[in-house]
């Protein structure tokens, strides 16, 4: 297993009201969110490994992520956590990279889904630092999408500013 020093938080950048899925879930050519990240990231010109995607999710040929946290709370997989991501030019090496679906507000259920990855892979991997790509020197595929130190400093709480309001 590769060393992991960094838990580094994403966000996909997308409009908060667009939950990324494409066509209706379930049926003939519809997309999920980390099928759209995915070919964005291929269109981007990243590749996993071919050795990585014959053990660990097989059908995503470039996703840069090793979490995804959906809008609605779901957390889901990108890349294996023994696999190098390609989110933070740097620190790709040492890091797992996990995005949040949005750019601004988002809600409650990603901020609850966002604390318990964070304290389990900190359980896992107790040097771990939890911070955003803004917090290091790195051409970035994705920003901050909020001051990771304060939230951190807040008790893992939900950050008002970017709480998504209920609709």
């Amino acid at each position: 297993m590769r060393p992991i020093t960094l838990l580094i938080i994403h966000c996909s950048r997308t409009p908060d009201s667009d939950h990324l899925y494409r066509a209706s879930p379930g049926t003939p050519g519809s997309l999920s969110p980390v099928q759209v990240l995915d070919r964005q990231h291929q269109a981007q010109g990243l590749r996993r490994l071919h050795a990585d995607r014959e053990r660990f999710n097989p059908d995503l040929a470039a996703i840069g992520y090793h979490y995804l946290l959906y809008r609605n709370g779901d957390i889901v997989t990108g890349r294996a956590e023994r696999e190098v991501g390609a989110h933070t030019n740097g620190h790709d090496e040492q890091s797992l990279g996990l995005c949040l679906i949005g750019s601004e507000r988002f809600s409650a259920a990603q901020w609850d889904g966002l604390k318990a990855m964070a304290m389990g892979l900190k359980k896992s991997y107790p040097s771990l630092r939890i911070v955003g790509p803004d917090d290091l020197a790195s051409e970035l595929l994705g920003t901050s999408p909020f001051d990771v130190t304060a939230w951190q400093s807040g008790r893992m709480a939900p950050m008002a500013a970017h709480l998504e309001e209920r609709q």
